[in-house]
């Protein structure tokens, strides 16, 4: 048999064979990589939760009491309402041996995770304090951009 003869029936057998074998695999590959894109999507959908379900809902909240704000330089005290959902800020200094007491009106809100203490004329609330650092009588939150504590003195 001559060596000439086999060469040219030979290559496009395999290259038939190679092309049919290549296309089959590409499929099949293309369609595994989606199926599985697919389940890894529906996984994720599912097991997902919405953050939002474990909290409360937006708009007013309700405390009581009046807090003391520590460390403030003012003597600075925040008096909850529940009823009208504001907090009345009252700050005490001394200025030169005369005790001068000032009070300011703030409207209380949630956003689902915590408090926010801000004027009704403000876009930046002044304090915001989570409701998962809420203890009996002491709460951890942000005043003025400082961590403070709030220390229930009175309540209603």
């Amino acid at each position: 048999m001559n060596k000439s003869n086999l060469q040219p029936n030979l290559f496009p057998v395999l290259f038939r064979f190679y092309d049919r074998m290549q296309s089959s695999f590409l499929s099949t590959v293309s369609v595994s990589i989606l199926s599985l894109i697919l389940v890894f999507l529906l996984i994720s959908t599912l097991s997902c939760k919405d953050d939002e379900q474990d909290y409360k809902e937006e708009g007013p909240i309700q405390l009581e009491g009046i807090w003391e704000i520590h460390p403030s330089a003012t003597h600075a005290k925040l008096d909850f309402n529940t009823k009208s959902g504001y907090a009345t800020l009252i700050t005490d200094t001394n200025i030169e041996g005369f005790l001068s007491r000032e009070t300011s009106e703030f409207i209380l809100l949630s956003d689902g995770k915590g408090v926010r203490i801000q004027g009704e004329s403000e876009t930046v609330p002044t304090g915001y304090f989570l409701f998962q650092d809420r203890k009996k009588e002491v709460w951890l939150g942000l005043w003025k951009e400082e961590l403070v504590r709030l220390v229930q003195i009175k309540s209603n």
